[in-house]
């Protein structure tokens, strides 16, 4: 395995990818909850938004990560993490380069990166990110294009070829996140379960209890 850059710790092993487009309730009032219940992060996805439209949904966002002191990754877009000095931001393979990034936003902040094979992964750790999402694990989204799930059985080679922190996406929800973390999984991300249900809060509440139960026995 290449040597890697130094890499940034990274506090929280349960994150919510938001998508206001499955929202059943007020996107704002989503975020509130699931900050009050103990999320350990917020990537706010919405790639569908112009960077203007981007940056105030950010910006109202936030104003509300900071109040409960929940880290904010921004999706892809560096002007926004840039300008509101986000703890974080998630690139993907159309984004910029991960070291370009580093030299733009400074050592203190974040970088995620999403990997759909092996070897993204390990390009991923060897470029400069403190983390990695990993999938689809489970569901298969239903677009022309997208990759086919990836089961739990990738985990053990990722391990090999990257030390960096492998957060499982895709499908995941509280019946099957603790096979998720068994498994082998540092964390994961969580989207549609949450931000469709009719309390996110108790949904992530009840997914925070399952990581913190993981925890203890490992």
């Amino acid at each position: 395995m290449i040597n890697a850059p130094a890499t940034r710790s990274v506090p929280w092993r349960l994150m919510l990818v938001t998508d206001r487009h499955v929202a059943r309730r007020d996107f704002l009032e989503i975020i509130e909850q699931v900050c009050a219940a103990g999320v350990g992060a917020i990537q706010l996805r919405e790639k569908d938004l112009s960077d203007k439209e981007y940056f105030f949904l950010a910006n109202r966002v936030q104003r509300i990560t900071r109040q409960h002191g929940v880290p904010l990754i921004v999706n892809h877009r560096v002007g926004t993490a840039l300008a509101l000095e986000t703890e974080g931001i998630h690139l993907g393979g159309r984004s910029l380069p991960h070291d370009v990034v580093r030299r733009l936003l400074g050592e203190d902040t974040l970088i995620g990166a999403t990997a759909h094979t092996l070897e993204e992964a390990r390009v991923s750790g060897e470029m400069g990110a403190d983390y990695i999402v990993f999938g689809p694990v489970y569901d298969k989204p239903n677009k022309k294009g997208f990759v086919s799930t990836t089961g739990l059985e990738p985990i053990r080679d990722l391990k090999r070829v990257t030390s960096l922190p492998i957060f499982a996406f895709g499908g995941i929800m509280r019946s099957n996140l603790r096979e998720t973390l068994a498994a082998g999984f540092d964390g994961a991300a969580t989207l549609t379960e949450v931000m469709t249900a009719e309390n996110p809060g108790q949904v992530i509440a009840e997914m925070r209890a399952i990581v913190e139960e993981h925890v203890v026995h490992t």
